[in-house]
């Protein structure tokens, strides 16, 4: 059991930014919440990402584990080895974990040690990632005659059998909370997608051929074998009118989160619920996330938030939309801190505040690649360098300065309650002394499915002076981007074809490679 009865909240802001904080030198005060928090607690200065985005980074987070050990990030945490919230529910705590985002809930089995896990997922962004992620390069391989009609049905009969099955139960759970999706009519198409079941199993043509005709918004269609020419008009004219007024304002997204203050009042209702024993708590946040998809708003908060953005940026716009969201998100943490002091939880618990990796949004610009996202480019440091801020204050021996990434934040809650970590952790505790890396490492195999065997590898090694990122061809290493992140930080000067700190390089050419050889005794 348990040595330590401490709770555990861990508040994870998704795609939050370090550079975008006052302490991370952004010019802009947008947090005054968290800087209070900072100043009171401990923040770890010199903290990274295994990963970019969520579906890379979890596993880390999660697991203590590397996004390409067990083979990869496509099923989440599911072969992992036992997660944080498993070993601290063996230790006596009740566990609740509250998401916003599709690639944080149980498809990918980030429920597992959770009593509790609710999904509050945006459905368009779910089934709009699913064909992105999973399905999108084996469709385009069949319309370029790379594989068979009979092969796509193979493909569609078991991955999208896994995604609609995933759904019934995420409409289920909706149910069960009697919660109201914001953009998917939950009675409506719960026999839909039962319907839609049936039709993959009787005559999967009939789902090939609306993924091909209708793309991304092939889920308006789940569970009807044929579409009228009518309905296909007027869907057209709909998208269209949709996309014109949205590309000058936001008035109609598709997207819609549950936002901060929704996923807060789920804690507070767990909380009025909840017995004595001590408790972990995982609450994902997705508005900063999200922020590129501004959705106008007609409160007094958001309308004064936007006027004070406007002066305080004299009327500058890139990433205007990024700090907006980021003020929001402050705003609710305020609010949250305020509710734990209240109900006096401040004094019996350790809040953990971090990110899972940055996004694109603003300064520093980035060169354009074909791909509108692609993975294989989100190793700079906006991407990976996140912020881990701890309260009350950790020890006052501690270093905040030293490397240190995700892996080693399962490994450090459980030191704070006194709980051994699992012997498969790759991370270790940030509160040890001697714990001092050299190293972080962030990797995946581009855009897409992950696939180690089929795909390019990329590899990004740092340290406290040069960045290096690998492109891994046919188990042929190179080194694709050479960075000296202390002259250069905002690595504008790729030195890739240089002879600088051959040494160095030598080094971490050494470390790829051994890295190389563990992935590949995955597989």
């Amino acid at each position: 059991m348990h040595s330590n009865n401490k709770n555990i909240i861990i508040i994870l802001i998704d795609a939050l930014r370090f550079d975008k904080l006052k302490v991370g030198g952004y010019k802009y005060d947008l947090t005054p919440n968290l800087n209070k928090i900072i100043n009171e607690g401990s923040l770890i200065k010199n903290h990274f990402a295994n990963g970019c985005p969520t579906s890379v980074s979890f596993p880390a987070i999660f697991s203590s584990t590397f996004p390409l050990d067990y083979n990869g990030y496509n099923e989440g945490v599911k072969n992992r080895p036992k997660t944080f919230p498993e070993i601290f529910k063996e230790n006596g705590y009740d566990t609740f974990g509250v998401t916003s985002a599709h690639p944080s809930g149980d498809h990918f089995y980030y429920n597992r040690g959770f009593r509790i896990y609710e999904n509050l997922l945006d459905f368009y962004q779910w089934f709009r990632q699913n064909l992105k992620v999973l399905l999108r390069e084996d469709l385009n391989k069949y319309k370029n005659n790379e594989i068979t009609k009979d092969q796509m049905i193979s493909i569609l009969s078991k991955n999208y059998l896994t995604i609609l099955n995933s759904t019934l139960k995420y409409v289920n759970q909706f149910d069960e909370l009697k919660i109201k999706s914001k953009n998917f009519n939950i009675k409506k198409n719960k026999k839909k997608i039962v319907d839609e079941i049936e039709i993959l199993k009787s005559n999967p043509e009939i789902i090939l051929d609306k993924f091909i005709e209708f793309d991304y918004l092939y889920y308006k269609f789940l569970g009807e074998t044929k579409v009228s020419e009518l309905t296909k008009f007027f869907l057209k004219l709909k998208e269209n009118l949709r996309s014109k007024i949205n590309n000058v304002i936001n008035l109609f997204p598709r997207r819609k989160i549950y936002e901060s203050q929704e996923i807060f009042e789920r804690f507070k209702k767990y909380f009025s619920q909840k017995n004595d024993q001590p408790y972990l708590a995982f609450i994902h946040l997705f508005d900063v996330h999200e922020s590129k998809n501004f959705t106008v708003k007609f409160s007094f908060s958001y309308i004064k938030n936007i006027i004070k953005l406007l002066f305080l940026r004299k009327f500058k716009f890139g990433g205007f939309v990024y700090d907006l969201s980021v003020m929001h998100v402050d705003a609710e943490i305020g609010k949250f801190f305020n509710f734990l002091k209240k109900k006096g939880i401040l004094d019996d618990s350790y809040i953990s505040i971090t990110s899972d990796h940055g996004l694109k949004a603003g300064f520093p610009p980035r060169p354009k690649t074909h791909l509108r996202t692609d993975l294989s480019q989100q190793f700079y440091e906006e991407f990976l360098r996140v912020p881990l801020i701890f309260y009350p204050k950790l020890n006052e021996n501690l270093d905040n300065k030293k490397l240190t990434s995700h892996i080693d934040f399962a490994p450090t809650l459980l030191d704070l309650c006194k709980i051994s970590k699992n012997e498969k952790f790759k991370g270790n505790s940030i509160l040890e002394k001697h714990n001092d890396s050299s190293f972080i490492l962030a990797e995946n195999t581009g855009s897409g499915i992950c696939d180690i065997l089929a795909k390019n590898i990329y590899i990004c090694l740092r340290d406290k002076n040069l960045k290096i990122v690998y492109e891994i061809k046919n188990k042929i290493i190179n080194e694709r981007d050479v960075f000296d992140i202390v002259n250069d930080p905002n690595e504008f000067n790729n030195l890739v074809r240089s002879e600088l700190y051959k040494i160095e390089r030598d080094k971490f050419y050494d470390i790829a490679k051994k890295r190389l050889e563990v992935i590949y005794s995955y597989v």
